[in-house]
């Protein structure tokens, strides 16, 4: 497939133009701005556009795209005349949507959310007699190949993507099947699929464009030219005018062609066609823009104790994945993923002067600030309105239990009242403890687990750690000018001249280089350790427990936001002999805006360093299988396994690295797995529009089994 500048013009007979704008809820002003923005201008304005081509007799039309949700919202929620405006208009061919509500961090949601973002387009399907085959996420530079089964049982078999300008795009080909042999083998356990007749594994076909959202390309072998016009974020439609210049420009290029306004569908019509010559990829692509999601951790956490609850009520038929409150909901819920996440810093907040906590406390009251920091609240807020549509609809008992696992998510007092106090050996080696049956050691400088041993299946002992490994190993990373240097000249080195002011705006941190960071790692101190029993009580069974103290340094906490105290528990529960309960809690988090990223470290013994896969919304992913320029560094997970039993649930802070603890660092190679796993708990790497202080106190739970 060739670009149509370079394409042989004289093999091309049809060229498609679909036209869209790119959707962000939020970045170019609030997100309840944005909303009100394409349903009071940008939609009648695309209307008004059609209609007056169509006025003009034969010639350019307009037939403009847009994501599932918004059409969806006029229609629900629009007034009278605007329902009456789009649905006339979706009659007439002039407005059509595509399967996706809007770009998400897929590998942030669930399968059963993700699938609720289909079904808005299904239901949109439904009232307008068509079927959708077409989705198109845009800006994010991948996703993981788990979408690809989802995609698939909706049956949408076309995803087109359109990665932003500046970011690095996965070395995948412009059209290709993507397959996703994972989901097949889940589905069929008993049937593995060979050539003997067995069903194949689920597959979509996937256009892929880099350097932009979208772009006049020849579909090989079809005779099929495809103009992908996309506006701005949040920008267009195009006007009459602009359709008619866009129109004689395709005439010269293609002069034998017919041109005609097309859906996306019109495409996935086309790919399908050639769909049996296109190249096969069975490969992870993964998100590399998925460190934004630890600037919020707190959020992060409750929206995915809420995905689990959610999920839980379905399963257990306490209500039905389409039941109206639920449903209504759903929606609230899914938007928390969507990949806004604020006000664009270089347009509202181009602020490159205050940095430590006293500089930045200097400015938070002024009205620009507090406005940029209102624009992370109301991303916030989607899951108090997701627990107030279900009250809203009589869904009281199952908001109660939404609520009930939010604050399980946020700090909570923790005591040592009862415990025993360890000392440290005078011969400077671990503190050692019993966890009931458990042997434990703690390295007496930084507290990580140095020895955890336990009984092995078949009887016998087993050593988890050891060899100079560890396991819950605590750590911050501040990071200086040059880390932001080596990072866009890696990472976004195909950005063009053009696009490069706003680029380093989106990419790097201006002005850090006159604010005093430097760039390095950190260990806290080990204060105190104590160890006893905890009695059952309403909040759970009894349980053996460890409890660590940590601190940072001042002289950490004078360059960075570190948290001065740390706290680490791990909780043997009684009737669970095979798995720790880990905690990690920090209290008093300053508000600083130097970059910086807090971690958590683990690096069992394993008899096979390579035998690792995560579980990305719910299918099993090797690190070792991600394509080249994809996300090989960082993931969100569910959980980590190892061949020998060994496994990490992720329950509240799903990003994790394999090898080393690696942000801002874009090297086109797999992973070391011999460096184990490392949860970031923490980081605001990413400005652009992501929370960039994040003050306070903060809880994360993982689940060590084996």
């Amino acid at each position: 497939m060739t670009d149509g500048a370079g394409g042989p013009a004289a093999a091309v007979h049809t060229v498609l133009v679909v036209a869209k704008s790119h959707l962000d809820v939020g970045f170019t002003d609030l997100a309840a701005a944005v909303r009100e923005r394409w349903l009071r201008e940008l939609l009648p304005r695309a209307v008004h556009t059609a209609a007056a081509l169509r006025d003009r007799g034969a010639g350019p039309r307009l037939c403009w795209t847009t994501p599932s949700w918004i059409l969806h919202e006029a229609l629900e929620d629009g007034d009278q005349g605007l329902r009456a405006m789009v649905d006339a208009a979706v009659g007439a061919g002039d407005l059509a949507w595509h399967a996706a509500p809007f770009t998400t961090h897929t590998e942030l949601v669930d399968r059963s959310l993700f699938t609720h973002g289909l079904s808005i387009s299904a239901r949109l399907d439904q009232r307008f007699g068509r079927r959708t085959r077409a989705a198109k996420l845009t800006d994010v530079p991948g996703h993981t190949r788990a979408v690809v089964s989802l995609l698939a049982e909706a049956g949408v078999d076309l995803l087109h993507v359109g990665v932003n300008p500046a970011a690095a795009s996965p070395d995948v080909p412009e059209l290709f099947r993507w397959r996703d042999d994972a989901a097949a083998s889940v589905a069929h356990p008993s049937e593995p699929f060979d050539a003997t007749g067995r069903p194949d594994p689920p597959a979509i076909n996937v256009l892929y464009r880099s350097g932009g959202y979208g772009a006049l390309q020849v579909l090989a072998g079809s005779g099929v030219a495809v103009d992908l016009w996309v506006d701005g974020d949040n920008d267009g439609p195009p006007d009459v005018d602009d359709v008619v210049a866009r129109w004689d420009r395709l005439r010269l290029a293609h002069p034998a062609a017919e041109i005609r306004a097309a859906t996306l569908d019109d495409v996935a019509d086309v790919v399908r066609s050639v769909a049996a010559e296109l190249p096969v990829l069975n490969g992870e692509i993964g998100d590399t823009w998925i460190h934004g999601i630890a600037s919020d951790p707190s959020k992060t956490a409750a929206f995915r104790e809420t995905c689990r609850r959610r999920r839980s009520w379905i399963d257990s038929g306490a209500v039905a994945a389409d039941d109206p409150a639920l449903w209504s909901a759903s929606t609230e819920l899914l938007l928390v993923a969507e990949h806004t996440w604020g006000l664009d810093q270089k347009t509202h907040w181009p602020d490159t002067d205050h940095w430590s906590e006293s500089a930045l406390a200097s400015v938070r009251p002024r009205p620009a600030t507090r406005r940029f920091e209102w624009s992370w609240s109301e991303q916030r807020s989607y899951l108090d309105r997701f627990l107030q549509r279900l009250e809203a609809a009589g869904r009281s008992d199952l908001a109660a239990d939404a609520r009930a696992g939010m604050l399980l998510t946020g700090a909570a007092p923790v005591s040592v009242d009862g415990l025993v106090a360890l000392s440290r050996p005078d011969d400077g080696g671990p503190i050692r403890a019993r966890l009931g049956p458990l042997e434990v050691a703690v390295d007496p400088h930084d507290g990580a687990l140095v020895e955890l041993v336990v009984d092995a299946e078949g009887g016998g002992r087993r050593d988890l750690v050891g060899g100079g490994r560890a396991l819950g190993r605590v750590g911050h990373r501040t990071y200086d000018a040059a880390d932001y240097e080596r990072w866009f000249s890696t990472y976004n080195a195909g950005t063009r001249p053009e696009d490069r002011d706003w680029a380093l705006w989106d990419n790097t941190k201006p002005g850090l280089d006159r604010s005093g960071a430097r760039s390095a790692w950190y260990a806290p101190d080990l204060v105190g350790a104590w160890t006893g029993r905890r009695d059952a009580d309403a909040d759970g069974p009894g349980a053996e427990v460890l409890v660590l103290e940590l601190s940072f340094s001042d002289e950490t906490r004078s360059l960075s936001a570190a948290p001065p105290w740390v706290l680490v528990g791990y909780e043997l529960a009684d009737g669970r002999p095979d798995e720790l309960s880990v905690w990690v809690q920090w209290v008093g988090k300053a508000a600083a805006r130097w970059p910086e990223s807090t971690w958590c470290s683990f690096v069992p013994t394993v008899a096979d360093d390579d035998a690792w896969t995560m579980s990305k919304m719910g299918e099993d992913v090797s690190p070792l299988d991600v394509v080249s320029r994809g996300a090989r560094t960082l993931h969100a997970a569910d959980v980590v396994r190892h061949r020998d039993g060994i496994r990490l649930e992720l329950i509240d802070a799903p990003l994790v690295a394999p090898g080393s603890p690696s942000l801002l660092r874009f090297e086109d190679r797999l992973p070391d797995l011999a460096g184990g796993w490392h949860v970031c708990l923490y980081a605001n790497v990413w400005g652009t529009n992501f929370p960039m202080w994040c003050p306070g106190d903060a809880r994360f739970r993982l689940t060590l089994g084996w």
